[in-house]
């Protein structure tokens, strides 16, 4: 079969979330596949074409500008998207995203190229079935994310795998960069906004026992449109006395090599579409406390690894993080097997291929 081009369009430029992690990953994997020749095309610079441009990717613009805020540059992208896709030998769309689809999935089907629409986040709305119709393949990384569709093929997103030996170099740096914070040593990462539930696990972590009230780190960045959440978090430290006991560490590039210096990770989110911090966690031998939520009770199904709170009460989280602080035995079992667990079921390459797939059913058989 000849080479495919496909053309990945990313929502952002910047490095928003686990979308654009995701994004990459799969870029990565497209390059090292064979038979295929991605493209990527970004709303502007920054560090997603930064990145890309880094593996050797051809990079390019194409405006998506916003169809709310910014409705009178829509037609001067559209055109852009348009020359684009006339004036190149693409084989097909990837449309990372909403607006990604909305513009240059949208165009691309009326220019008669096949589309895939990838969609990585929970909820979703009439907008969903506007655009479905435009996609010849809707790709999400659960059951719940394919809720929001009529059909939709389930590929979970992909993170890397360290070697045992990348993993305990990561290990010791870590435990050097944090020697200073009490043991256990807990982390609980996302964004600072109400879906990612730290209100509940700062909550929990205030009930732990006293021998177990290490510190907890907090790493994310406030949400400009949402900055209360995060004063209500900063108060209710100060309200519980945990001053001495909770660290805000902001937004961390470095998260991955923090996380195999901690302890447990505690993930107690209102939502979750998939749960990458859980995965991650997984791939570097970080055991983890989550909660019966959308993709996270997927991963749990599927792997087995992890421990499972009966539910999102801070009480329920607090005493399954004590039973597992408690059982060195666990905590082993879950360092040792996490990061095959990781392998078989979300590795770059398992990702790639499933991706791959839907490609070549589209050059055989578009709609």
């Amino acid at each position: 079969m000849s080479v495919i081009r496909p053309v990945l369009v990313s929502n952002e430029a910047a490095m928003v979330g686990g979308g654009e992690h995701s994004l990459l990953l799969l870029l990565e994997g497209l390059q090292a596949a064979g038979g295929i020749r991605p493209l990527c095309a970004v709303p502007g610079e920054g560090e997603v074409a930064r990145r890309a441009r880094a593996m050797g990717i051809e990079v390019r613009t194409w405006p998506l500008p916003s169809l709310k805020r910014r409705p009178w540059r829509w037609p001067g992208a559209l055109r852009t998207v348009r020359g684009e896709l006339r004036g190149r030998s693409f084989d097909l769309v990837h449309a990372n995203g909403t607006r990604a689809m909305l513009l240059a999935g949208r165009t691309a089907a009326k220019e008669g190229l096949p589309v895939v629409w990838h969609v990585r986040v929970e909820g979703g709305d009439i907008v969903d079935r506007c655009l479905e119709r435009f996609a010849d393949r809707v790709v999400v990384p659960s059951r719940t994310v394919a809720e929001r569709f009529r059909s939709a093929r389930i590929i979970p997103n992909p993170v890397r795998v360290p070697t045992e030996g990348e993993r305990e170099a990561r290990r010791e740096a870590a435990r050097r960069t944090l020697a200073q914070e009490d043991r256990p040593l807990l982390m609980c990462a996302g964004q600072l906004v109400p879906r990612k539930g730290q209100d509940t696990v700062l909550e929990a972590f205030g009930r732990l026992p006293a021998r177990l009230r290490g510190t907890l780190l907090l790493a994310g960045d406030p949400d400009p449109v949402q900055p209360r959440f995060a004063r209500d978090l900063r108060e209710r430290v100060g309200e519980n006395a945990l001053q001495d006991r909770v660290r805000f560490l902001g937004w961390r590039e470095d998260l991955l090599e923090i996380l195999p210096g901690c302890d447990l990770l505690v993930h107690a989110p209102r939502t979750e579409g998939f749960g990458r911090v859980y995965v991650e966690a997984m791939a570097n031998g970080l055991p983890v406390v989550t909660v019966p939520v959308g993709g996270l009770e997927e991963i749990h199904e599927r792997t087995g690894w992890g421990e499972m709170a009966p539910s999102r009460d801070p009480g329920a989280l607090a005493e399954s993080i004590t039973a597992l602080l408690e059982d060195t035995g666990r905590l082993e079992e879950m360092s040792r097997t996490g990061p095959e667990a990781a392998r078989r079921w979300f590795s770059i390459e398992a990702h790639t291929e499933a991706v791959i797939g839907v490609y070549r059913e589209l050059m055989e058989d578009p709609r």
